[in-house]
């Protein structure tokens, strides 16, 4: 409005001035000051004076000094939605002395809130219920526990660290369990979620979050460091999304372990999701598929060497990762898709453990890579609907081209030997264009990965080959 901005003017005359005067005084009353003074009148004007308290520190070059809204604004409804601090149970935000016992008690004051209501299969919704660590940094002894048939809820904001007592098989975090069958879905959490999280198992806990039988859960952003079995297992369950995470067994600036059989995100489930989720130095595997259906997409894996990706179920695709000195292993391939995927000095490798291969589609992926760029870890004896092309700086795939000119000849032979990926050619297509004249002309069987196409008379002439192979 006109009487907003003639408040603001008068505020900078009264900033260059170096105070108010009287009259300036008066003139502020006029715009400010309500004829009938009633609460929403006084609410006003304390919103008005915070509003010109702010643009006076700005003129003057002052940081502003109202404090910050709280991180989580309780609502007005006839049920609790509680946000629940450890520090008010006793736990010590410093990590200088255990908090398993006050952590206890809070996770107990979590479950006790929320809304009426019940979410699928039972499940009791909390209503948003949050356990906000407030940056602190908790040391534990034993894992925190949300049980079956909870949902709807958020531990947030802080750093969770496994005592030298924590046991090696438990995970920080605990969600759920394997005994969950209350219906076809075999869900009994649901909507539990992590945010801003560091988890340090400190080479002692199993590892950061476990989760079991859940549906619709979220893990991120978050740090997982020092797991010994795995920073995140996922059993059973549908569509828990990891996403805006990191993993490591170690710092790269640390000391290489001598032997590890860490994996950064292990899933064995379906319909899971994992996208922009870094794993790097030092973990065994980064991340291992065990379900199917399952996307990774802007994986990025460079966890010294070995395994980057390891998928051993059907239906899996990997989309725009980032294999960093780590391979890429697919076991028995089945309905797998590899797209736009960048492979940094390594390749990828199709192991065969039934030795099947069917449905395997590869294509728009980038290698930089002197080797093969894929290469077979045993035998597929009947391999089908494998499409391996349109790669960049690929030296293996499933289909290749070729054109040859010669001058008075019969033959024209092609070994596509080098750049096929299986011993043998399934399909030929090819066209012969002569300079001039008429002349017959056939493709010879297959021997291998050789073609010859053959003419009746020697002729000047090219030949167009396309072939392929495991259709």
């Amino acid at each position: 409005s006109m009487a907003t901005v003639a408040i603001v003017l008068l505020l900078a005359s009264v900033a260059a001035a170096g105070g108010p005067s009287e009259a300036t005084i008066a003139r502020l009353r006029k715009f400010s000051r309500p004829e009938v003074l009633t609460i929403d009148t006084a609410k006003g004007l304390h919103a008005d004076m915070v509003a010109r308290s702010r643009t006076i520190e700005t003129l003057h070059g002052h940081r502003n000094v109202i404090p910050p809204r709280p991180y989580r604004i309780q609502p007005t409804n006839n049920f609790s939605v509680p946000t629940i601090f450890p520090t008010a149970f006793g736990a010590d935000p410093t990590g200088a002395t255990d908090s398993t016992a006050a952590m206890q008690k809070s996770v107990a004051a979590l479950l006790q809130g929320g809304s009426p209501h019940k979410m699928a299969s039972g499940i009791a919704d909390l209503g948003g219920a949050t356990l906000d660590l407030a940056g602190g940094q908790y040391l534990i002894s034993a894992p925190i526990v949300i049980p079956m048939f909870y949902g709807n809820l958020l531990i947030a904001r802080g750093t969770l660290r496994a005592s030298a007592s924590f046991p090696a098989d438990k995970f920080l975090i605990m969600v759920g369990n394997t005994t969950c069958h209350p219906d076809g879905q075999q869900s009994c959490n649901e909507f539990v979620n992590i945010a801003d999280v560091l988890f340090d198992s400190a080479h002692t806990a199993a590892g950061g979050f476990y989760i079991a039988h859940a549906m619709g859960a979220t893990v991120g952003p978050a740090f997982f460091i020092g797991y010994v079995q795995a920073g995140i297992r996922i059993d059973g369950g549908h569509e828990v999304m990891v996403s805006d995470a990191w993993f490591a067994e170690y710092y790269w600036s640390d000391k290489p372990p001598t032997a590890s059989t860490s994996i950064g995100v292990q899933i064995n489930g379906n319909d899971h999701y994992l996208t922009n989720v870094i794993v790097f130095d030092y973990t065994h595997v980064g991340v291992e598929v065990n379900g199917a259906a399952n996307i990774l997409a802007g994986v990025h894996t460079w966890n010294g060497g070995g395994v980057g990706v390891r998928v051993n179920a059907y239906q899996t695709r990997l989309i725009g990762c980032y294999l960093d000195y780590n391979n890429l292993e697919i076991v028995d391939p089945d309905s797998t898709v590899v797209e736009n995927t960048f492979f940094l000095v390594t390749n990828t490798v199709l192991t065969a453990n039934k030795g099947t291969l069917h449905s395997l589609v590869m294509q728009f992926n980038t290698y930089v890579w002197n080797g093969a760029t894929v290469v077979l870890n045993g035998s597929f004896p009947a391999p089908s609907h494998v499409v391996i092309e349109n790669e960049i700086a690929s030296n293996r795939m499933t289909e290749a081209r070729a054109v040859l000119t010669k001058s008075q000849a019969t033959e024209w032979s092609f070994d596509f030997s080098s750049v096929l990926l299986f011993p043998t050619i399934t399909f030929v297509e090819y066209s012969l264009t002569t300079a001039s004249g008429f002349v017959q002309h056939a493709a010879r069987p297959v021997e291998g990965c050789k073609v010859t196409i053959e003419t009746d008379h020697a002729v000047d002439a090219t030949v167009a080959i396309h072939v392929m192979q495991a259709l």
